[in-house]
Parts: C-alpha cells; sequence; structure tokens
C-alpha cells in the first residue's frame, strides 16, 4: 500500500512540476510578443508624432549637379509584377526617395511623401525605392494606406548613393540630380514645391 502511495505521489508530483514548466514556458513565450508588439507600436508612433522639419533648398545660381540617373535603371513595383526603367519617368521632375522598413525616421515622412504625390499630379514624378525584397516590403504595404509607387530595385546609381536613411533627391527632366537631403523632411511644402516649380517650367 506504502508503495502504491508513494508512486501516486510521484506521479502527481511529476505532473505538478510538467504543468508548472510548461506553464512557464508559454508564459515567457507569451511575455516576449507583448514586448515585441509594444516595441513596433512604440516605433509606429514615434514616426507618426515626429516633427518633421521642412528642408533646405538652395537657390538656383547655388544648386550643382550631382550625376546622372541612368536611362536603364530598372526599377521594380513592389505591389505587383511590373517594371519600368528610369528613362519612362524622365521629362518632368523626378523626386526619388530611398528608405527600407526598418526605418522610423523613413515611416515618419511617408505620409508627407504620399501628400506631395498627391498635389503633385503628373507634373512631378515620385519613385520610392528600397533595395528590400519585394515580398518584404509588399507585405509592409498591406498595412498602409499608401498609393504612391514604391519601386524595389536591385541597387542604386552612382548618383543616389550614401550614407543613412531616409535620403531624398530632386532630379532634374534630364536626368541630372540637382538637390539631396539625408534624414526625415516634410516634402510637403512650400520650398520643396517651389523647386519643383522651377525645374519644370525651365524645361518646359
Amino acid at each position: 500500500m506504502s508503495t502504491q502511495r508513494s508512486l501516486l505521489s510521484s506521479v502527481v508530483s511529476w505532473t505538478f512540476l510538467g504543468g508548472l514548466l510548461l506553464g512557464l514556458v508559454l508564459g515567457t513565450a507569451g511575455l516576449i510578443t507583448y514586448v515585441r508588439f509594444q516595441m513596433a507600436q512604440s516605433g509606429e508612433e514615434t514616426a507618426q508624432k515626429a516633427d518633421l522639419d521642412v528642408p533646405e533648398v538652395p537657390a538656383q545660381e547655388r544648386m550643382v549637379s550631382y550625376g546622372t540617373v541612368p536611362d536603364d535603371w530598372t526599377l521594380h513595383r513592389a505591389s505587383g509584377t511590373d517594371s519600368t526603367t528610369f528613362g519612362e519617368l524622365e521629362g518632368v521632375p523626378v523626386v526619388i526617395n530611398k528608405w527600407a522598413t526598418w526605418c522610423v525616421p523613413c515611416k515618419a515622412e511617408m505620409p508627407t511623401l504620399q501628400a506631395l504625390y498627391d498635389s503633385t499630379d503628373q507634373e512631378v514624378r515620385l519613385a520610392v525605392v528600397t533595395e528590400q525584397s519585394r515580398d518584404h516590403v509588399r507585405r509592409y504595404l498591406e498595412n498602409a494606406d499608401y498609393s504612391m509607387p514604391v519601386y524595389v530595385v536591385d541597387a542604386v546609381p552612382v548618383a543616389l548613393r550614401g550614407r543613412g536613411i531616409p535620403r531624398t533627391y530632386v532630379v532634374q527632366p534630364d536626368g541630372q540630380v540637382v538637390y539631396r537631403h539625408v534624414g526625415a523632411a516634410d516634402w510637403n511644402t512650400s520650398p520643396v514645391h517651389r523647386l519643383l516649380n522651377r525645374l519644370r517650367l525651365d524645361a518646359s
């Protein structure tokens, strides 16, 4: 009888310990998931609440060329299977923004790029580009309310290379890069619109 009680006690003890261990594992996994979710939410809130600067745009006589974007530079639409070349975007000023889904400052300025896109119609082209995988960017865009063109590229031309993101460039209708800015900014502002209108009128 004592042997049976001892065996039963051992079974109960191991069952209790097993349940306790399982609870600790599940609780830890849940805590990790919660912390990661809170960090993601915090990043999104930081992006939404960011106080963006108005980019400084130089006077026309102080503008320089940073190089030319080649016509055969290929851009793959992130939201589909279509591809285009930069040559097909030329003829009007083009704003090129280099970003990444993990970059909080990039996310902060995205709504201003969308606003710029909405306010310029076809008088200005916008190309928001990243070197991340198309599938990864597509999944990110599924939860974002953007209609502006977002492209995935294999690499950026020499004229668009540099350290740090976000990086934004303004390209003349002939393909010359005449303005660049590193860091988040509000792109739907009067100085930017004046620059783009000036380039558009100069080319007409």
